[in-house]
This record gives structure tokens, C-alpha cells and sequence, in this order.
């Protein structure tokens, strides 16, 4: 069976709008591998939001992170010893 350029797209819309598993279904009910979807939208550079925005407990956590102090790094010592680097 010839894939025709619309079912590629109809593919690629049920893959953002419905996700997955949709077009994985969507797929075996046109004769496809159900992983056609996911090498077309890899292909096509289409992908589906994955991560939840963070929460404002988790914003203020990162926020909140105290840097390391690293400048007590006997490595500083020496990289200032040696001076500047000449390409």
C-alpha cells in the first residue's frame, strides 16, 4: 500500500492533537507498523510537548539553590599561576 502525502499528514495531526497512542492505533487501522508515526514525526521534526511547566514550589526551589563556592579550588591557584592562554 502506497502512503499517500495526506495520510502522512493525517498521521502527523493525530500525533500532535491526540497523541501516541492515537496514532499508533491510527496507524494499524491503515495497514501501517504502529511506529510509523514516530519515524515520520522524527523525520518531519514534529514533536509533542513531553514535560509539564513547573510548579511555583519548583520555581522557587531552583530559585532558591545556593551556588558552590568553588574559589578555595587548588586548580584556581595554579590556572592563575600559569597566566593567560595564548591561541
Amino acid at each position: 500500500m502506497k502512503v499517500t502525502e495526506q495520510m502522512r499528514l493525517d498521521i502527523l495531526r493525530v500525533y500532535r492533537d491526540e497523541g501516541s497512542t492515537a496514532a499508533a492505533a491510527f496507524c494499524a487501522n491503515l495497514g501501517l507498523s504502529r511506529g510509523y508515526y514516530s519515524a515520520l514525526a522524527c523525520r518531519r521534526g514534529v514533536a509533542v510537548k513531553k514535560s509539564k511547566p513547573l510548579t511555583d514550589d519548583q520555581k522557587a526551589r531552583i530559585r532558591n539553590r545556593v551556588p558552590i563556592d568553588d574559589s578555595h579550588d587548588h586548580r584556581w591557584q595554579w590556572a592563575i599561576q600559569r597566566g593567560a592562554v595564548r591561541a
